[in-house]
């Protein structure tokens, strides 16, 4: 099961793996470093555009977020039996994510498409198809 932390989990991974300092990245991304650190530990929810800026601050793209949230999810595959309140209040709130994460991202397409050039329409579409697939992978 995903927790939505899964996602700044994903995030900080990507920042430690390119060696990259908290406030380095927050700074290149617009954001405070308790902010980018609410969003790394789930405190927190980014929006799809300032998912976009951290990954730009970065220099990663869709792709490498979802490699690592896949990463993520295999070395965190669940919840224990212990925990099975808690693990489906957690479900109904991850559900609840996703489905406002797909608004945003549709909305966020079809505001940047209209001014986009072919090859960055291309690029847009890609990439929200694979944060879509992204959704509703973890979604089922």
């Amino acid at each position: 099961m995903l927790h939505f932390s899964a996602i700044g989990e994903a995030l900080r991974w990507l920042r430690k793996e390119r060696d990259l300092k908290q406030a380095k990245v927050a700074e290149s991304a617009g954001i405070t470093s308790p902010m980018l650190s609410a969003y790394e530990t789930g405190k927190q929810r980014p929006s799809l555009a300032t998912i976009d800026k951290i990954l730009k601050a970065l220099e990663a793209d869709a792709w490498d977020l979802t490699k690592a949230l896949l990463s993520f999810e295999e070395e965190n595959p669940g919840v224990t039996k212990s925990n099975k309140a808690a693990a489906e209040a957690l479900t109904r709130a991850n559900l609840e994510t996703i489905a406002e994460l797909e608004i945003q991202l549709r909305k966020l397409v079809e505001e940047s498409a209209g001014d986009a050039t072919a090859t960055e329409k291309s690029i847009l579409f890609r990439a929200s198809f694979t944060l879509l697939w992204l959704l509703r992978h973890f979604k089922s």
